[in-house]
């Protein structure tokens, strides 16, 4: 055999060798919608409808495998944390939310001010326009989301907002 053959083949099989080995970089965050933000927070499936209503998904994950309970904040005292990791629904045209598809987001606190009889919900959610929680202005890239927002909604009255937690039947 030709040494020049050989030597190219051996060269070329160790480039086809060491670029099967090469790790390949992870995908682009991509803008989400709130319910797409929602499940890849919280590593819950999917629905399978790119148009489902993100007002619907609690009852979606409790015809679908999961233990879904439903709170009910107290104006007397919310416990630190008592509603950390929640689930906030915003029903359809609620507060600014969608008028078809509600909003789903992240709960990060609810205080209830008493001197001004009005809640302050804390949240994480995509593609809204609710106002930012103070010192945190713009959206970050979180869940494989690039349009997340740490939100903040100041209202006097909770009719039509739930807030649930979910566990594995």
């Amino acid at each position: 055999m030709n040494i020049k053959f050989v030597r190219m083949f051996s060269v070329l099989l160790i480039v086809i060798l060491i670029s099967s080995f090469v790790i390949q970089p992870a995908s682009a965050a991509s803008s989400c919608s709130c319910l797409k933000y929602f499940q890849n927070n919280k590593g819950l499936p999917s629905t399978g409808d790119a148009n489902f209503s993100a007002y619907k998904y609690a009852d979606w994950l409790s015809k679908n495998g999961y233990n879904v309970s439903y709170m009910t904040p107290s104006k007397t005292f919310i416990g630190p944390g008592q509603f950390s990791g929640a689930g906030i629904i915003i029903n359809p045209g609620v507060l600014g939310s969608n008028s078809t598809h509600g909003h789903i987001g992240v709960v990060i606190e609810v205080k209830f001010n008493s001197s001004k009889s009005n809640w302050t919900i804390y949240f994480k959610d995509a593609n809204s326009n609710y106002s930012y929680m103070p010192g945190y202005n713009g959206t970050r890239t979180e869940s494989g989301c690039s349009n997340v927002g740490y939100r903040q909604i100041t209202t006097s009255s909770l009719s039509g907002v739930s807030f649930f937690k979910w566990s594995k039947k």
